[in-house]
């Protein structure tokens, strides 16, 4: 997002305002010549509030398509209170008195669903991650990513501390045992991260893109003057 603008600063508002709702999943827009690309996986953990998410997610949308730079944004949500937090101490080498497990749910699939193709981890190097993962984490998030399942996983690497954000959620039960080795794995060779910075990787469960219009400017909806004479 170069250059931001109002409208790139309102879809940032629009997104970070996602966050306040209980929900978890990831979200994708790719801005190209005359069309925006989304795809999404979203879920709501308190049904009162769908409605307002909705309309939330929908004027984020709306907002977006008034973008007209071309450019892939990528937004992850997860649960903040499951964030695994490592102390380094003086030689920079994490602290631990056992190795901390990544969390992960396991949904029932039907057949079908279980063979349709699911999206990849990436679409490509992200200019704003500068954290550089040791080979071995990022040959495991490809083992991963050959398991039916949708997520995220942040390595947020500080100077004192490491923190792993991270959301799982297993989608062939079948896989079960080979997912938690991969994931345990992924905690091994994760400690062994020495520099400093923020990579990531979003997984969604299928390719369900949606294209959407750029559209510089909605039409204009005014409120009446009398909502008394409006018929519902």
């Amino acid at each position: 997002m170069f250059d931001t603008g109002d409208t790139e600063k309102a879809f940032l508002a629009s997104i970070s305002r996602l966050a306040k709702y209980p929900v978890v999943g990831g979200l994708s827009f790719h801005w190209k010549d005359e069309s925006m690309f989304v795809e999404s996986s979203l879920i709501m953990h308190d049904e009162s509030l769908g409605d307002a998410f909705s309309d939330a997610i929908n004027n984020t949308v709306m907002l977006a398509q008034a973008i007209n730079q071309k450019g892939l944004f990528k937004c992850c949500l997860f649960d903040a209170r499951k964030t695994i937090q490592l102390e380094r101490d003086g030689t920079g080498a994490f602290k631990f008195d056992s190795l901390p497990e990544l969390e992960y749910e396991v949904v029932s699939m039907k057949a079908n669903d279980i063979t349709r193709p699911h999206s990849y981890f990436e679409d490509g190097k992200d200019p704003d991650e500068q954290l550089q993962l040791p080979k071995k984490v990022i040959k495991c998030v490809f083992e991963l990513n050959q398991i039916h399942h949708t997520g995220c996983i942040i390595f947020e690497a500080l100077p004192d501390r490491m923190k792993i954000h991270h959301y799982y959620r297993l989608l062939d039960s079948t896989k079960e045992v080979e997912f938690k080795r991969l994931l345990n794995k992924l905690m091994q060779y994760a400690v062994n991260i020495t520099d400093v910075g923020v990579a990531g990787f979003m997984k969604l469960p299928y390719k369900n893109t949606r294209e959407f219009s750029l559209c510089e400017q909605q039409e204009e909806h005014y409120f009446p003057k009398n909502p008394k004479l409006v018929s519902l």
